[in-house]
């Protein structure tokens, strides 16, 4: 990570996520492998309390857009 890099992290605040996997390998490329990530989304989604607004799966990545919940 870059030094000097500001992170805001602000509730109810959208936020663009990018990730690979590693080495960029094809790991998302089935069926199969899709499903199990969103099944893990979801039941990660549930834990923490926060919305999904979109994602996109792709064999070696994923872009997600996630809202935090408003503080109680």
């Amino acid at each position: 990570m870059p030094r000097g890099l500001v992170r805001y992290q602000q509730a109810h605040h959208l936020h663009f996520i990018t990730f690979s996997s590693h080495k960029r390998q094809s790991f998302l490329s089935t069926p199969t492998t899709r499903d199990l990530f969103e099944r893990s989304l979801e039941k990660t989604r549930l834990r923490y309390n926060f919305s999904v607004t979109g994602y996109v799966i792709m064999p070696e990545h994923v872009h997600l857009m996630e809202r935090q919940p408003l503080p109680s």
